[in-house]
């Protein structure tokens, strides 16, 4: 799993951040925080670029700060690439083996021939 932290530092009450990674559902509702909104959001794993929007105050927008770039018809999304993500572990840390020489290592009982 990846993330990224999604940031709105424009004058806003309420903003969402919404793209490509929720099917533009507009689903995602950033936390304020001072003047800005921010959350960061766990992303799937696609190996392609992520096209996002934020929707402030109910105006949908994109941030011109941020890297930005024209879908085919036109419209101006935010981007991001998979080199701007943050990767997450989702997995629950155990005591077993990690790989199958481990595995075998690991069954050898002492005095074992």
């Amino acid at each position: 799993m990846w993330s990224y932290t999604f940031r709105w530092e424009h004058p806003a009450e309420e903003v969402y951040v919404t793209g490509t990674f929720d099917k533009w559902s507009k689903s995602t509702l950033l936390e304020k925080s001072g003047s800005a909104h921010e959350k960061t959001v766990e992303l799937p794993e696609t190996g392609e670029k992520i096209l996002y929007k934020f929707v402030a105050d109910g105006s949908w927008s994109y941030d011109h700060t941020a890297k930005s770039e024209a879908d085919d018809s036109g419209n101006l999304n935010n981007v991001l690439y998979p080199a701007d993500l943050k990767h997450t572990s989702t997995s629950k840390s155990h005591s077993g083996p990690t790989s199958a020489a481990a595995a075998a290592i690991s069954s050898v009982a002492p005095g074992a021939s």
